[in-house]
């Protein structure tokens, strides 16, 4: 009689404890299909700014090793001049880089000029450009 009572307690117990079991992997935190594509737009768009960030370091690095060979190779940079000359120029004065001798980049080259007692033209000669290397 036993043997008989078992199967009829003993199934519905596992089914019982099955639905729970699911219910509970149910109701886990399990991200939506909107959710999931949320995070990985936002991986992709910080992906995409680690890797224009590693660019533009490694683009400052050549352009500074390019620019600061020898003093002797620096050209004189003045105003409407434009370039890879001018952009090392902004680095060093630590403006924004635009690459174009402009008006703020004129004020600051005079500003440092005056400062370091130079002849306050607004160009860069060989004289300005060994301070500049000199204090950065």
């Amino acid at each position: 009689m036993f043997k008989k009572i078992v199967p009829f307690l003993f199934y519905p117990i596992v089914i019982i404890l099955f639905l729970v079991v699911m219910s509970h992997f149910k109701h886990m935190d399990v991200l939506s299909n909107s959710e999931a594509a949320e995070i990985d737009r936002f991986l992709m768009v910080e992906n995409r700014l680690n890797n224009s960030a590693n660019t533009h370091e490694m683009k400052d690095k050549s352009l500074q090793q390019t620019a600061s060979q020898t003093t002797s190779d620096l050209p004189n940079v003045h105003v409407n001049d434009n370039g890879k000359y001018v952009r090392y120029l902004q680095t060093l004065l630590n403006i924004p880089e635009d690459g174009v001798y402009g008006q703020e980049t004129y004020d600051k080259v005079v500003e440092f000029q005056l400062t370091n007692e130079l002849d306050p033209d607004g160009v860069v000669d060989q004289q300005t450009w060994n301070k500049l290397q000199k204090e950065s």
